[in-house]
């Protein structure tokens, strides 16, 4: 992206065909992560949001805030 002018560059289809797998592959995660994101702020969540949600749902009435943060701090 053209920081100065807020432009993308545009790439021809044999540019992007010769990239290695690592910018496909960075491209998909971007893409996927930034759906996923997108929805979920619909809903007003982030990412951490959804994987306490995701978390607790799994055994519902088993868990006290306590557990929970327990359970979730690295």
């Amino acid at each position: 992206m053209n920081t100065q002018t807020g432009n993308l560059r545009e790439y021809s289809h044999e540019d992007l065909a010769a990239q290695p797998i690592g910018a496909w592959t960075g491209q998909a995660y971007r893409s996927v992560v930034g759906a996923i994101r997108a929805q979920l702020a619909v809903e007003g969540l982030t990412q951490p949001h959804w994987w306490t949600l995701n978390h607790a749902s799994g055994a519902p009435g088993r868990w006290t805030r306590a557990t929970l943060t327990t359970r979730l701090t690295p």
